[in-house]
């Protein structure tokens, strides 16, 4: 009789927990792009591996599709070792400023290094598009509560390696089908695009600069849309910034999260 009340407790428990789980309430922020996402040398242990309670989705082995705890580096397609990205200092600042009571944050990675829309990974129906539109849409289902508020994109290198020649078209198609497919009209959300690394677009400024202008003048085209200017109020540089010229460094990544947020706040 003993062994029947335990299995009824843990039964109930069980489906107790269940219930819990189904009704937590995520401000949901996203990371799309390529290895900007997550590629500053080299983090700080003291400040990037501490999550605050922010969580993220899953990605890799055991952890697909499963809520756990933010460390950098995120569970991108390709997570970077000893190196951060925006997404996290991001998350913090939201979570101190922005976050109601009775929430959390929770970070989806999507970034892959090397992947852009010349050479089909983030096109609507590409692979890329298509793993970020599910894990989206896959939190909204299973935690009804949660709310999709942002996503934070940071790409362009790989269209300029590809000279890329309908790279605002390209932009602007795949904004306004990720406002369709997730349907921003219902949930309200915001989309905001990094610019690229002021120092590596300055070495070859005839090629590079026409992109980086698409990038900025993305909200003059596109409503619900932001730019995170890494030119203003100082432009994001490294001790060094002939080392690694293509990515920011873990500091220009943790100002680079302050770029978004301050676009994020302005946002009508």
């Amino acid at each position: 009789m003993v062994r029947v009340y335990i299995f009824i407790i843990l039964i109930f428990a069980c489906k107790k927990d269940a219930k819990i789980l189904s009704d937590t309430a995520y401000d949901i922020i996203v990371v799309m792009g390529q290895s900007n996402t997550q590629n500053g040398y080299i983090i700080d242990s003291t400040i990037d591996k501490q999550s605050h309670g922010i969580l993220q989705l899953g990605r890799h082995g055991d952890n697909n599709y499963k809520i756990i705890s933010a460390t950098d580096p995120l569970e991108h397609w390709d997570p970077r070792q000893n190196r951060n990205g925006f997404g996290l200092p991001f998350a913090k600042i939201y979570q101190d400023s922005l976050l109601l009571k009775n929430r959390a944050v929770l970070l989806i990675p999507c970034g892959k290094g090397n992947s852009g829309f010349a050479d089909n990974q983030w096109n609507k129906g590409d692979i890329c598009y298509n793993d970020a539109v599910d894990r989206i849409q896959w939190v909204l289902k299973n935690y009804p509560n949660s709310k999709l508020k942002l996503i934070l994109w940071q790409q362009g290198e790989k269209e300029i390696l590809l000279k890329n020649p309908d790279f605002k078209n390209s932009l602007d198609n795949f904004v306004l089908n990720l406002f369709k497919d997730l349907e921003i009209e219902k949930n309200n959300f915001k989309l905001i695009a990094g610019g690229l690394v002021p120092y590596w677009v300055n070495l070859n400024i005839n090629l590079r600069q026409p992109y980086q202008i698409i990038i900025e003048e993305l909200p003059n085209r596109i409503s619900n849309t932001g730019y995170a200017n890494p030119s203003f109020p100082f432009v994001i540089n490294k001790a060094n910034n002939d080392f690694d010229t293509i990515h920011y460094s873990a500091e220009g990544q943790r100002e680079l999260a302050k770029r978004y947020f301050q676009t994020y706040t302005k946002i009508k």
